[in-house]
């Protein structure tokens, strides 16, 4: 039934504006508590609506500037301007962590495709998890809509203290319309079997910022792989072409041939590989072509604030009784 729900929703949301949506929150609560998640997520600069004809599942989104107070913090990459790149390490790896006061650097700061649409629903469901809960509010809530379940005094995250009592039934991305051209593109490039005469057979780039780099360098792979079958697929249908009639796999000569050539073949192949993967690391930004977004912060980490030895930057840290008192225990 929610699957259900969530679906229509998404099915609606592809006739909404584009900015108007980033993450569709769902809930199996009553109407007080829906309320209650509505006046927090707002209090948290998030703007929230709910979807038509549903009463359970939230549109949630974010303003440009909560976005990139949200980026500065969790220190997201972003691409800078080509003026911008001061230092030789900048001129060979055009990327910066963001910085709200110097967003003048970064390429496109300030208009409306700045952030891509996965690097926004990341963002947008980092705020989400930080969104505080007000246990005396929450517990009036799930009084009022004759919630008997109680969330540990312990949580301080509004999400995790609506899972606690059952009442959280989904976070997921919103699909819009206008998101997914690149990757019509690449389905009718496929159809038209043009990948085969293209370097690059997918929208790769449009890919990746609708879905995210996991997800881009899946289908990148996908796509060379199959065009690095090409060669070996002809010489095996040539090998069999030419077989005589009633001559078997063991008693053909020209298997070992192919065998040679199929050693050959995937050696090329995994090192043609590591310098496509190597140059789509480099186009989209990651270091080591590894995809893993900056660590969120819990929302019950307490600490205090210093600065690092390091970096420079303010940090928050566990103080030194509370860390020698959770390892005695």
């Amino acid at each position: 039934r929610l699957s259900h729900v969530v679906q229509q929703s998404r099915l609606q949301n592809n006739h909404m504006d584009a900015a108007s949506t980033d993450v569709l929150l769902a809930l199996t609560a009553p109407e007080p508590v829906v309320r209650y998640v509505e006046q927090r997520v707002r209090s948290a600069g998030l703007r929230v609506a709910r979807v038509p004809a549903t009463a359970t599942v939230l549109r949630v989104s974010a303003p440009s500037a909560t976005l990139e107070r949200e980026a500065e913090h969790l220190e997201l990459e972003k691409r800078l301007r080509p003026e911008a790149r001061s230092c030789a390490s900048e001129r060979h790896w055009p990327m910066r962590e963001f910085v709200l006061a110097q967003r003048a650097d970064f390429a496109g700061a300030g208009e409306g495709g700045f952030f891509t649409p996965s690097e926004r629903v990341f963002l947008v469901t980092a705020l989400l998890e930080a969104v505080p809960v007000d246990n005396a509010s929450f517990s009036a809530a799930l009084a009022a809509g004759a919630v008997r379940e109680v969330p540990p005094r312990h949580l301080s995250s509004l999400l995790r203290a609506l899972a606690s009592v059952g009442l959280l039934g989904e976070v997921s991305a919103a699909h819009c319309a206008g998101r997914l051209e690149g990757w019509r593109r690449s389905v009718g490039l496929l159809r038209e079997w043009a990948w085969l005469r293209s370097s690059e057979p997918l929208a790769l780039d449009a890919i990746r910022d609708y879905w995210g780099e996991r997800t881009g360098f899946l289908f990148a792979w996908q796509a060379f792989y199959v065009q690095a079958l090409a060669p070996p697929a002809a010489l095996g249908l040539c090998i069999w072409w030419r077989r005589p009639k009633g001559t078997s796999v063991d008693d053909d000569s020209a298997v070992p041939v192919f065998s040679l050539f199929s050693v050959v073949w995937a050696i090329f192949f995994v090192q043609l590989w590591r310098r496509k993967q190597a140059a789509l690391a480099f186009r989209w930004g990651i270091h080591d072509a590894h995809t893993a977004q900056a660590e969120v912060r819990r929302p019950e980490f307490v600490g205090r604030e210093v600065v690092s030895e390091i970096t420079g930057e303010v940090e928050l840290v566990e103080g030194r009784g509370s860390r020698a008192l959770r390892y005695a225990a």
